[in-house]
């Protein structure tokens, strides 16, 4: 198949197997640290990456359980400030890229979006996900993409890693909840942190035309708000019962864990 969902490293010479593009489909999975996406060996190793992400309309029409948008203001603002914050870290990683190597926001449909940006061969790489509608959206994405594309994906959102659970989460679960608190979570451990990519350690970016992308979103949580909810971005506002404002973004996630 011309897309294998592994990241096992062939016994070749790195020079003869790098790939030209690798592709970064950033989707729950807004951070550098324990983060599996930089891990790969042939994300490491490419000529050149792009690390995308993609406002879908989808996520942000009316929804049919309700009079309200799919996606609320506050989340909205939420995940704005997350693009925002990732944006900067990976300009700051590579900061050798002439102020090109941040996160291209893109509005516009993955399965739109994404083939378009392997004119031949290359790596994709992205976060599963366990939802239905997500995981449509990944076959839509896959059926699009050329002969030739690799394709590694991995698992991230839970605390203890899916592998490591001696059974298949797809085919059955522990019941009672006991059994699994007391059977499972005593003798699995959560793995370790994968470290967060450093000076030097990605490829540089492409020059944004030769992308041939449409559509494209300045990575500040304004503009981003903008082409998420048109007009009702100027809504938002902080309750003044809040206790505090979350906001969104890898820094500030982090101060509030340490």
């Amino acid at each position: 198949s011309a897309h294998a969902a592994s990241s096992e490293v062939p016994s070749q010479p790195l020079e003869a197997m790098a790939p030209g593009r690798a592709v970064l489909w950033f989707r729950n999975d807004l951070r550098t640290r324990d983060n599996q996406i930089f891990q790969h060996r042939a994300v490491r190793q490419a000529q050149e990456l792009v690390a995308v992400y993609c406002i879908d309309p989808r996520h942000f029409e009316r929804s049919t359980w309700g009079p309200h948008l799919r996606t609320g203001a506050f989340r909205a603002r939420f995940l704005a400030e997350s693009l925002e914050s990732l944006d900067r870290t990976l300009r700051r990683i590579r900061s050798g890229s002439g102020g090109r190597g941040g996160l291209i926001v893109v509005r516009g449909q993955p399965e739109d979006v994404l083939p378009s940006l392997f004119p031949e061969g290359g790596v994709l790489a992205f976060q599963r996900e366990d939802t239905s509608e997500e995981q449509e959206v990944e076959e839509a994405v896959l059926c699009r993409l050329q002969g030739g594309v690799e394709v590694l994906s991995h698992w991230g959102q839970t605390l203890l890693h899916r592998d490591d659970l001696g059974w298949n989460v797809q085919e059955t679960l522990p019941i009672p909840f006991g059994k699994f608190l007391h059977g499972t979570c005593k003798h699995v451990k959560p793995r370790q942190e994968l470290p967060a990519p450093g000076t030097g350690d990605l490829p540089q970016a492409p020059n944004l035309h030769e992308l041939g992308l449409t559509s494209v979103i300045t990575a500040e949580a304004g503009p981003l708000l903008m082409a998420m909810l048109g007009d009702a971005a100027t809504d938002i506002a902080t309750d003044s019962r809040a206790e505090f404002c979350w906001r969104g973004g890898e820094a500030a996630a982090l101060e509030r864990l340490l």
